[in-house]
C-alpha cells in the first residue's frame, strides 16, 4: 500500500492522474448504487416476445457511472421445451474494456431452476431483475420479473453516504406493527377480562336484589296485567257495585246492591 493525493496543477507533466483517482472524489460522498429520483430507476417490464424492456436511470458503481436516457430493450434466449430457466438482467461494469453496459446472464433450464451466478473481478455485475423464462413460452408476463434495484442485490442511492434499501424499510415497519399488534392484544385481552369481571359482578348483584319481596311484587304484577288481559277479552266490561261519595254501596229497595257495567279503558 501506498499514500497517494491530489489533486495540483502539473508542472511539465509531473503530475498525472487516471479516472479512478478523479472518481475517488466522490468515495465516501456517493455510494454505490442507482439513484432512486432519476428517471424510473431501471425499472423493468416486459415488452414483446421474450424482450423486457429497461427503463431509464442513472446509477454509480465501481467509481464509474451508467445512464439510460431511453426505454433499453433486452432480447432474452428462447424458451427451453420442457424446463424453466432463470435469466439475470444485470449492470456489466467491466474495467478491463472499459464499458459499461445492461447485459443478461442466462441460467440453467431444470426442473427446479436457480438463478445465475453473475460475474466478480475485472466484470463486475449487479442485478436489476431476474427473469423466469418459462418452459415454451413466447412471451414474458410481467408475474415473471423480480425487480431487484432497492434491495441489498441493488440498492438506492439517496443523498451522501447514504445507501438505502426495500429491506430496510420492510424490517422498520414489521418491528413497529408487531410491537402495535403486540399491545393491541393485550389491550383487548385485558379490556375483555376486565369486562367479563364487570358483568359477573353485576348478574351477583342482580341475583342478591331479586329477593323474595321482589319476586312476590313481580307475581302480583303479572296477575293484575291477567286480570286485564281476561277483561278485554270478555269485551272489555266489567260489573261493579254503585258507591257513594263515602265509598259505601248504595242499595235497592229491596236492599241488594246496585250493579252497573264499567268500560276497560287500558288502565
Amino acid at each position: 500500500m501506498a499514500i497517494t493525493y491530489g489533486f495540483y496543477n502539473s508542472q511539465n507533466g509531473d503530475r498525472k492522474y487516471d479516472a479512478v483517482q478523479f472518481s475517488e472524489i466522490f468515495d465516501g460522498v456517493i455510494c454505490d448504487g442507482v439513484y432512486q429520483s432519476i428517471g424510473s430507476a431501471f425499472l423493468v417490464k416486459p415488452s414483446t416476445g421474450t424482450s423486457v424492456s429497461v427503463g431509464t436511470g442513472r446509477a454509480w458503481f465501481n467509481h464509474t457511472w451508467i445512464k439510460n436516457d431511453s426505454d433499453f430493450q433486452v432480447l432474452l434466449n428462447s424458451a427451453h421445451p420442457i424446463y424453466d430457466r432463470i435469466d439475470a438482467v444485470v449492470f456489466d461494469v467491466n474495467s478491463g474494456s472499459r464499458i459499461n453496459s445492461i447485459t443478461v446472464v442466462q441460467g440453467e433450464p431444470a426442473e427446479t431452476p436457480v438463478k445465475p451466478t453473475i460475474g466478480a473481478g475485472s466484470s463486475r455485475q449487479y442485478p436489476i431483475a431476474y427473469i423466469t423464462v418459462r418452459k415454451a413460452a413466447t412471451s414474458i408476463a410481467i408475474s415473471d420479473i423480480d425487480y431487484k434495484v432497492g434491495t441489498k442485490d441493488c440498492p438506492f442511492v439517496t443523498g451522501p453516504l447514504t445507501t438505502i434499501t426495500i429491506e430496510r424499510f420492510v424490517e422498520a415497519w414489521s418491528s413497529e406493527w408487531n410491537d402495535w399488534m403486540s399491545h393491541a392484544k393485550d389491550e383487548y385481552s385485558s379490556n375483555l377480562a376486565t369486562n367479563k369481571s364487570q358483568f359477573e359482578a353485576w348478574f351477583r348483584t342482580m341475583q342478591v336484589n331479586l329477593n323474595s319481596n321482589a319476586a312476590t311484587n313481580l307475581q302480583n304484577q303479572i296477575t293484575e296485567l291477567t286480570k286485564k288481559i281476561d277483561l278485554m277479552a270478555s269485551g272489555g266490561y266489567s260489573v261493579v257495585s254503585i258507591e257513594d261519595s263515602a265509598g259505601r254501596p248504595v242499595m235497592d229497595s229491596n236492599g241488594a246492591p246496585i250493579t252497573g257495567q264499567r268500560k276497560y279503558n287500558g288502565e
